[in-house]
């Protein structure tokens, strides 16, 4: 194969792990929250949260947010 051919294997590679990555580190982070809020744990899950190539966080309804 030549060298182009790899380093676009390799670019692919890359991003294929770096999606996983980030993937992971969201479901941790939800996976942490949900100890002391299930309710936001719960919103933050499949559909509102979708994690892939594109990660997306698109809630149903409006959030008014207390702050």
């Amino acid at each position: 194969m030549n060298r182009i051919g790899r380093r676009l294997r390799q670019a692919c590679n890359d991003r294929e792990r770096l999606r996983k990555a980030v993937g992971n580190a969201i479901r941790r982070a939800v996976k942490d929250i949900a100890k002391y809020d299930s309710q936001l744990a719960a919103h933050l899950s499949t559909p509102t949260l979708r994690l892939g190539f594109h990660p997306l966080y698109a809630p149903a309804e409006e959030i008014d947010w207390a702050t």
